[in-house]
């Protein structure tokens, strides 16, 4: 299976690195599927992709993960960031190169800290906006 890869910035695929440690997920998504007329289903909205660590990570490396989307500079946090993301389409082994917006993660909604030992379970860091380049 490929690596997930991510840079900051639009359309920086020389820039790609693989995301470490690596991530998991369900690729691109729709935030909605409708039915139509005649028993058709249409995918409506932009895709996104949830990005999920289901192991638990320590802050440092909570912070790798972000600095890596854009998402901290270092000394505070950013809310979103554009990147380039290699990373999975919805059909099953298919893999492309992605522009789109990434978000930071909400403590306690997108990631749970456990403040005596500073570590993150459940860390996602969503990318929306996705568009295939």
């Amino acid at each position: 299976m490929p690596n997930y890869q991510v840079a900051t910035g639009h359309n920086q695929t020389g820039a790609l690195a693989d995301v470490a440690p690596q991530p998991a997920s369900e690729g691109a998504q729709f935030p909605e599927r409708l039915a139509v007329v005649g028993g058709g289903l249409y995918d409506d909205g932009t895709q996104y992709i949830d990005l999920i660590w289901n192991e638990a990570l320590t802050e440092a490396e909570a912070l790798v993960v972000l600095a890596a989307f854009g998402l901290w500079n270092g000394s505070a946090t950013v809310n979103t960031a554009n990147v380039t993301l290699y990373a999975p389409t919805s059909i099953p082994r298919v893999w492309k190169n992605w522009n789109g917006v990434a978000v930071l993660p909400r403590i306690g909604e997108s990631a749970s800290k456990e403040s005596a030992t500073c570590w993150y379970s459940d860390f996602v860091v969503r990318v929306k906006e996705l568009g295939a380049i």
